[in-house]
C-alpha cells in the first residue's frame, strides 16, 4: 500500500510541477523574448514549441486526473475529517484545476477559437499560474488539515471485557485509552482475590 501511495503521490506531484514551473518560464521568460524576433521567424518558433508543448500538456492533464480521483476515493475510504473543511477545500481545488486546464488546453490547441484565445496569450498565462499555485496552496492545507483515520470492521466489532465482572464493553482501536484511565482508577478491581485461611 505503501508503494501505491508514493506511485500515486508522484504521479500528482510531477505533472503540476512541470505544468506550472514550464508555464511561468513561457509567461516571463520565452514570451517576452519573442517579442525581439521578426515576425516570421517568432511565428515559426511559436508554433514548433505549441507542437511539442500540447502533448505534455496532454500526458499531464491526463496524470492528474488519474492520480487525482484515485487519491480522492482512497482518502474519503481512510479518513474522517472533523472540521468538515475538507470537502468543500476539494470542490474548490478541482473546480480551479479544471479551469487550469481548459486555459492550458486552449493555449495549446489547434482551432480557430485556441487561436483568438492566444491573442491574448500574456494575460491567460499569468491567469492560470495564480490559479495553478492557488491549487496547489489548497492542496497543501487538504495534506496537513486535521483528519482522524475511519474505525475498521474489526475495531467495531471487537471489544475488551474488564475482568471481576465489571461489565463494561470497550471498542479495540477507539477507546483503548478509556480502558487504561479505568483500570488506573479502579486498581481494586485487579487485585487477585486472596483464598480464604484454612
Amino acid at each position: 500500500m505503501l508503494a501505491v501511495d508514493i506511485l500515486l503521490r508522484w504521479m500528482h506531484i510531477l505533472p503540476a510541477v512541470t505544468m506550472v514551473g514550464a508555464t511561468i518560464f513561457m509567461r516571463f521568460a520565452l514570451h517576452p523574448s519573442l517579442s525581439t524576433l521578426p515576425d516570421s521567424q517568432r511565428k515559426e518558433l511559436q508554433a514548433a514549441v505549441r507542437g511539442r508543448w500540447a502533448k505534455v500538456v496532454m500526458i499531464s492533464i491526463a496524470l492528474l486526473l488519474i492520480s487525482g480521483l484515485i487519491n480522492t476515493v482512497l482518502i474519503a475510504g481512510t479518513y474522517d475529517f472533523p472540521g468538515k473543511y475538507y470537502h468543500p477545500l476539494l470542490g474548490v481545488k478541482i473546480l480551479l484545476a479544471l479551469v487550469v486546464f481548459y486555459i492550458a488546453s486552449k493555449l495549446t490547441g489547434r482551432s480557430a477559437g485556441a487561436e483568438k484565445f492566444r491573442a491574448k496569450a500574456e494575460f491567460w498565462m499569468t491567469m492560470n499560474i495564480v490559479l495553478a499555485i492557488t491549487v496547489i496552496c489548497i492542496g497543501g492545507v487538504l495534506k496537513t488539515g486535521p483528519r482522524e483515520l475511519k474505525p475498521t470492521k474489526e475495531s467495531r466489532s471487537s471489544s475488551i471485557i474488564l475482568p471481576h465482572g465489571v461489565g463494561n464493553l470497550f471498542h479495540v482501536g477507539e477507546t483503548v485509552a478509556e480502558v487504561v484511565r479505568f483500570r488506573d482508577s479502579h486498581e481494586f478491581l485487579y487485585e487477585p482475590k486472596k483464598s480464604p485461611p484454612i
